[in-house]
């Protein structure tokens, strides 16, 4: 009974929203989302986040709308509508549509303990093992060979990492209230085997026993780190140095309902960013791995192309009015989107969307549903779906979950281009880079230290 009257609801809204994309024979997916013990209510955070997060100075909140095109902003598109189109990543196949995950790949957020019970002391290890780097942003000590951070907070309950079990990032937020700071993890293990060897993301439990990484933000800052004086690229949970819950969509984002406004940049991620060193294409000079805000690149899987897009690189969608377009060639019509999904495309042409990972589709990111706490009026609700104001809450799913299903659903009919050659046709355009704050780069680096290339006599940095 509660799983026809939420499915009924979002039916109602992707007939509302395709009319005119019909003919791509995309059916409602009956969810898959169902709950496990260990993902009951006790995951759900219980406390808010400042909204909008970050500074005003930040380019998190940063309105781009006016901001112009990038030189050759088309090629760019054109590199990146061939990526996707290419790809042969296990879960995004030939996908060019934009995906929204709010189920795994995505961030969780846990509250910090502020109890003065003390921090805990973690150990750098991956889900790998492979040799641990240090955090950028929290001191550290080497001890044995390992690398170990003396002082980070532990969470005030049960906490999962981002899923699937054994095949995710492992990624989750804890965060101090407090300080208004952020603690961010990647690869944060909550459960081992009997040889102490991880178990990987989507396992919960009541402490993190190692991580892969650990870096700390100011919510009320910039949102982005400095490079460091002797030029090298600053990692963070994130592959590009930024923070986990800049561009994340979240339920302080739509309170207020109908009447609510996005106020900030998304972000999203590609199968491949671009990596280049001097030569490798016989042209100069080589653009750099990587723009402000981001302060490095993932390189596991490069892409060596010129035109291919750069971490902390931004994309607008295209104007109201200019028509977007269905991965099939039809024509999106965007009177009878559902209104969480105008809004969302709204924020898209206001404040855009910067890279600032890799990952194996074209993804934009939502708070984990376990953790994301949406409790709108019925009206309220209802009014973000574009149903009858008196059309039953969910009971089967949480609100954050059915309204996350409704915006993943139109918005996978939305492609990044479309055509070849004179037929090409695209959604978004790329524009100018952020500008950095003063000293963000100093003294200035050269393309051949930001990019992390081999020196002239082949020896790494």
């Amino acid at each position: 009974m509660h799983q026809t009257v939420i499915l009924g609801m979002v039916v109602f809204c992707l007939q509302m929203a395709f009319v005119d994309c019909r003919a791509s024979g995309t059916e409602v997916r009956e969810s898959k989302r169902r709950r496990h013990a260990e993902e009951s209510n006790e995951l759900v955070r219980r406390f808010p986040l400042p909204h909008p997060l970050f500074s005003q100075s930040s380019v998190w909140q940063q309105r781009i709308v006016d901001v112009p095109t990038k030189a050759n902003d088309q090629k760019y598109i054109r590199e990146t509508y061939d990526l996707l189109k290419s790809t042969t990543r296990r879960r995004a196949e030939g996908q060019n549509f934009i995906w929204l995950t709010f189920d795994e790949f995505t961030i969780p957020i846990f509250a910090a303990r502020t109890d003065g019970i003390g921090n805990d002391e973690l150990l750098i290890r991956n889900y790998d093992n492979d040799p641990p780097w240090p955090p950028s942003t929290l001191p550290s000590v080497s001890r044995d060979g390992n690398i170990v951070v003396p002082d980070v907070p532990r969470p005030a309950g049960i906490i999962r990492p981002a899923g699937p079990a054994g095949d995710s990032d492992g990624h989750l937020v804890i965060y101090d209230s407090d300080e208004e700071r952020e603690y961010d993890f990647w690869n944060a293990t909550t459960a081992v085997d009997d040889n102490d060897h991880s178990q990987g993301g989507g396992q919960p439990g009541d402490k993190i026993l190692f991580t892969g990484s650990v870096e700390v933000f100011e919510v009320d800052g910039l949102g982005a780190q400095q490079l460091s004086a002797c030029c090298r690229p600053l990692t963070s949970a994130r592959a590009t140095g930024v923070p986990l819950l800049a561009g994340l969509l979240t339920p302080e984002d739509l309170q207020g309902g109908a009447d609510c406004v996005i106020r900030h940049a998304m972000v999203f991620s590609l199968p491949e960013m671009r990596h280049m060193c001097p030569g490798d294409d016989g042209e100069a000079p080589v653009p750099p791995d990587f723009v402000y805000p981001a302060t490095k690149t993932e390189t596991k899987h490069p892409r060596v192309k010129r035109y291919a897009l750069g971490a902390g690189e931004r994309i607008r969608l295209k104007p109201a009015g200019s028509g977007l377009w269905c991965e099939d060639g039809d024509r999106v019509d965007e009177d009878n989107l559902a209104p969480i999904t105008k809004k969302y495309l709204d924020a898209l042409r206001e404040y855009g969307a910067y890279l600032v990972d890799g990952s194996d589709a074209f993804t934009f990111y939502a708070e984990d549903y376990r953790t994301a706490n949406l409790a709108l009026s019925q009206a309220d609700f209802n009014g973000l779906l574009g149903v009858d104001a008196a059309a039953p809450l969910p009971t089967g799913e949480r609100q954050w979950e059915a309204l996350m299903a409704c915006l993943q659903e139109d918005l996978r009919h939305i492609a990044l281009a479309v055509g070849e050659d004179e037929d090409f046709r695209s959604n978004f355009e790329v524009v100018e880079d952020a500008e950095p704050p003063p000293g963000w780069m100093a003294p200035p680096c050269s393309v051949q230290q930001l990019n992390d290339c081999p020196d002239e006599d082949g020896a790494a940095r």
